[in-house]
């Protein structure tokens, strides 16, 4: 569960910042290929998972919870400093899915 555990907080959380930090020269404004009156939008995908507890999925809610928080704060630190959008879509669970009734639910 541990390596589990590691490999999501890789994926999700540390992926979500070093993707959005290594756009940054790209798609704020002013930076290479954009003019100078308009930044550019970063999109991350979430889940609604942590919104609420749920059975066997610390390690999905835990990181998810933090592209939240990673997106709330470069939203506020880099729509101010370089005109850049930061949004995060989260879809709810899709019923009647396998997974789904893994969960139980």
């Amino acid at each position: 569960m541990l390596l589990i555990f590691f490999a999501v907080l890789d994926i999700d959380s540390v992926g979500t910042f070093t993707m959005g930090h290594e756009a940054l020269n790209y798609i704020k404004k002013g930076g290479l290929g954009r003019s100078s009156t308009s930044g550019g939008l970063i999109l991350n995908i979430s889940a609604t998972l942590h919104y609420t507890a749920s059975w066997y999925q610390i390690h999905v809610a835990v990181f998810k919870a933090a592209i939240d928080v990673v997106t709330r704060n470069l939203a506020l630190e880099w729509g101010t400093d370089y005109d850049i959008r930061v949004n995060t879509i989260a879809q709810g669970s899709i019923g009647d899915t396998a997974s789904m009734h893994k969960l139980g639910q």
